[in-house]
Formats: structure tokens, C-alpha cells, sequence
């Protein structure tokens, strides 16, 4: 599902919607007004996540929000991403505490409660003490924003199940940094709205769409857009489901492919040139829409 065929340019949605199926079957329930969770880490796309959904009218009844790390997440960052693309991240962070009100701040519990019915703050999404509000809230449905793997005593509360948007094309682009690597790769670049399950990203999808590469793109702008296509998918299911249809995930098929880490560092400068290149060819020859 990488891109090949007529499936390589342009847009991609393989939702599929069923009404009326049986409510025994925890996939594919149809509920009137769905009880929405979202859990995450703080992190900007749970932020637009909810205003998306608010956006259209969604309501999202609970925040089951992960307590910030603070300075210790900084050490693996270091290891991952370098000193250079962390201090970038650092001086951004410097800079929303000093001039972005607290309701606006994605790092701050303030931005949740400003958006959500209810936030409940939790040392670790896998932990007994957020299971124990999970199953007090009891939701038709979860959706996730940044929250890692989830185990099943956590995925399986959820009548319906748990919602991931992931930016990249599943099943050959899992993990992390996929917009990345499908760049170095050569493959589509999309996201992907699934189902959770015990895997890395290897849960029934619901939805896929193909993001184009467009002149003057970088990492900021093209993740971006992934992200923006990603929460319209969301929104668009969820929008259904109020309406009374059914989610209906499609098991994925082997790919072959392991999921992906966070890109290095050495190839950073590859990635970003390769990108540079493919934005100036789709200048040249842009795909039709």
C-alpha cells in the first residue's frame, strides 16, 4: 500500500462506512451520539485533533492527558535527533511559554481543559490508574493523539475500539519518521487512520489519502498537511458514526517490512535534500489532483 499503480498520485480514501451492522461486534457498532476519549502525551497534533473535532461539532467528553516528562525527555531526543534540532526544539519551547497564553500552549493541561468536558492527568497511559478512569468513563470510542504503544488492558475498554492517525501509508511505512523515510525512499507520502491493536501500526484501517509533495515543502510544511489530512479522516468517520453508520477496519496484509525508527542524523541532510529535489520535479510536473 506504499504506491504503486493507480493508486500513486493524488488523493486516496479507502474509508469504508457499513450501516446496520450488529452492535455485538465491537468493530463495527453504530451508536447516536458516540462518547469520544481522546488520550495523548501533550503534544500539538492532540491539540488540533480536538479542535478539529470541536470544529465540527464533535464533543469529546474526557482527556486522559500523560503527565509531561519534563527535562528527562530531552536525553533520548539527543540520541535520536542531535544537539542542533534539539536546541530548535528547546528555543521553540522557551519562546510558547513566554508569549502563547496558557489555553493555546499544547505543553500545558489548560490547553485540554479549554477543549474537553473533562482532563484527567495520569503518570502513564498504560498504568492501573489510567485504565481504572477508562473503564469509570466506559467510551464508545478512543481516539489516540501521542501516547506510544498502548497495551490491551488499555485498547480493549473502548466499545468500539481505539483510533490512531498515523502519518505514513501502512503496512510498509510503521513507526516513526515515516513521512522521512517514504521521502528517502522514493515511496507516497499519505496517512493512514486505523484501528489499534497489540502491533506497531498493524491495526485494521479505516482510511488512507495520499499527500503530494508541492514546490517550497519542507518537513514542517509536508508533515503539516499529512497531519491535516490525517485529522479530516478522523473527523469525517466520527462524523459518520454520530450520523448512525459503522467503522469498518480492513485487516492489513503483510508487507514484509519492519516498522521504522526515528531517522538518524546522518541522514537528515539526505532526506531534506531528496525532498528538495522532489518538490522541484513536482514544480515541473505536477500530478493532477
Amino acid at each position: 500500500m506504499g504506491g504503486t499503480g493507480a493508486q500513486t498520485h493524488g488523493h486516496r480514501l479507502v474509508m469504508h462506512l457499513k450501516r446496520d451492522m450488529e452492535r455485538s461486534d465491537p468493530r463495527c457498532g453504530s451508536v447516536g451520539s458516540p462518547t469520544v476519549v481522546v488520550l495523548t502525551r501533550p503534544c500539538s497534533k492532540a491539540v488540533r485533533i480536538l479542535d478539529g473535532l470541536a470544529d465540527r461539532g464533535i464533543l469529546v467528553a474526557a482527556v486522559i492527558l500523560r503527565r509531561s516528562e519534563g527535562v528527562w525527555r530531552l536525553f533520548p531526543l539527543l540520541r535520536c535527533l542531535g544537539l542542533r534540532r534539539v536546541a530548535r526544539i528547546c528555543a521553540s519551547r522557551a519562546h510558547a511559554e513566554v508569549f502563547q497564553p496558557r489555553s493555546a500552549n499544547w505543553r500545558r493541561a489548560d490547553a485540554y481543559r479549554a477543549r474537553a468536558g473533562r482532563v484527567f492527568e495520569v503518570p502513564d497511559l498504560n498504568g492501573d490508574e489510567c485504565v481504572r478512569i477508562l473503564a469509570r468513563l466506559a467510551p464508545d470510542i478512543a481516539v489516540i493523539g501521542c501516547a506510544g504503544i498502548l497495551r490491551t488492558p488499555v485498547f480493549e475498554i473502548p466499545r468500539l475500539g481505539v483510533l490512531n492517525v498515523h502519518l505514513g501509508l501502512v503496512p510498509d511505512y510503521r513507526g516513526n519518521s515515516t513521512v522521512e523515510w517514504s521521502v528517502l525512499e522514493g515511496a507516497d507520502v499519505g496517512v493512514t487512520l486505523h484501528f489499534i491493536d497489540a502491533g506497531i501500526d498493524t491495526g485494521p484501517v479505516i482510511a488512507q489519502r495520499t499527500v503530494p509533495v508541492q514546490e517550497g515543502d519542507d518537513f514542517a510544511k509536508l508533515s503539516r498537511r499529512v497531519g491535516d489530512a490525517g485529522i479530516d479522516l478522523l473527523v469525517s468517520c466520527l462524523e459518520g458514526l454520530v450520523g448512525g453508520e459503522s467503522i469498518r477496519g480492513i485487516p492489513q496484509k503483510p508487507s514484509g517490512k519492519h516498522a521504522y525508527g526515528i531517522i538518524p542524523p546522518h541522514l537528515q541532510r539526505v532526506v531534506y535534500r531528496k525532498l528538495k529535489e522532489r518538490a522541484s520535479r513536482e514544480q515541473q510536473h505536477p500530478h493532477p489532483s
